[in-house]
């Protein structure tokens, strides 16, 4: 989980980005970083609060009296070190952009998030081709020199505008704590806008999105797993909570496999882990079982 905000529009104010970044510091406290509408990046490994009272930091916000736009991002370190190199934003050519989420990655990528800067560019900015059969979840802000676009896609994303400029945040509560707001529109899978420096903006298509999880979904109903073998084929074979043995062939995938509802994720190189500590499950005794099989993988 990391924490994606900005504001988009002229005489953005330094203070509220200052305060939508503090907020977001609950979704990610590996690191803080910008882009601004000058294309100019700045981003450091550090506690956010840290940061935000150094020097260059201070420098950095007190431009933005001058840009149309800013992007700010929080990292949680899920996947790559807690680097300067891996906090965000990231640039691909002229593709500049910020990530919310966990994508389904080749593993040459350090940190995942790479990899849509890499497949936008690929595509040449057409977001639908580029991430039409991508896996994962995300929310993420980003230019392509031009433009700045907003989208959601099984991930939070919220935007209100005040005083004219149009400010976002991962959750709708950092805009209406940072704000003093009560209304804020909240994203729907797929949703996208795109905005214009003269202030114009507009939602665009909606991302079509046809990936199929690889993995095991776990039915509460019958406590039992269903093994999917690749993307979009379904095992009819079932392994029930007594009996977790997960095929061999999953050792051998070259990607990460993600766990939709479990919130589990197997990774090649470190086995099976947790992603949601707070998780609760209907099956206490299935859990168990399931968390001494997992230890085994633990490295």
């Amino acid at each position: 989980m990391c924490g994606c905000f900005g504001a988009i529009g002229h005489d953005i104010d330094p203070i509220v980005i200052r305060s939508l970044a503090i907020t977001n510091r609950e979704r990610g406290t590996d690191s803080l970083g910008f882009v601004n509408s000058k294309n100019k990046i700045w981003k450091k490994a550090d506690d956010p609060l840290t940061l935000l009272s150094t020097d260059s930091c201070n420098k950095y916000l007190e431009t933005l009296s001058d840009c149309w736009f800013v992007l700010g991002h929080t990292r949680l370190g899920t996947r790559g070190l807690t680097t300067d190199r891996n906090a965000h934003p990231f640039q691909k050519s002229n593709y500049i952009g910020v990530h919310n989420g966990i994508v389904h990655a080749p593993q040459k990528f350090e940190v995942d998030s790479e990899y849509i800067w890499y497949k936008l560019k690929k595509e040449k900015g057409d977001y639908q081709k580029a991430w039409g059969d991508m896996g994962g979840n995300w929310s993420l802000a980003w230019t392509d020199g031009e433009h700045v676009f907003l989208q959601a896609f099984n991930q939070v994303l919220s935007m209100t505008i005040y005083n004219g400029i149009v400010y976002f945040s991962s959750d709708w509560s950092h805009l209406e704590a940072s704000l003093g707001v009560n209304q804020t529109h909240q994203f729907e899978d797929g949703e996208t806008w795109k905005f214009f420096e003269k202030g114009h903006a507009e939602k665009i298509d909606k991302l079509e999105n046809s990936y199929t999880y690889a993995g095991h979904y776990y039915n509460h109903v019958n406590a039992t797993y269903t093994p999917q073998k690749s993307i979009g084929y379904q095992d009819t074979n079932t392994v029930t909570n007594t009996n977790l043995i997960i095929p061999e062939e999953y050792n051998n995938l070259e990607e990460n496999i993600f766990y939709e509802d479990e919130e589990f994720t197997y990774h090649k190189n470190r086995g099976w882990e947790r992603i949601n500590e707070n998780h609760k499950y209907d099956n206490d005794a299935w859990a168990k079982d399931y968390e001494e099989y997992t230890q085994q993988y633990d490295t």
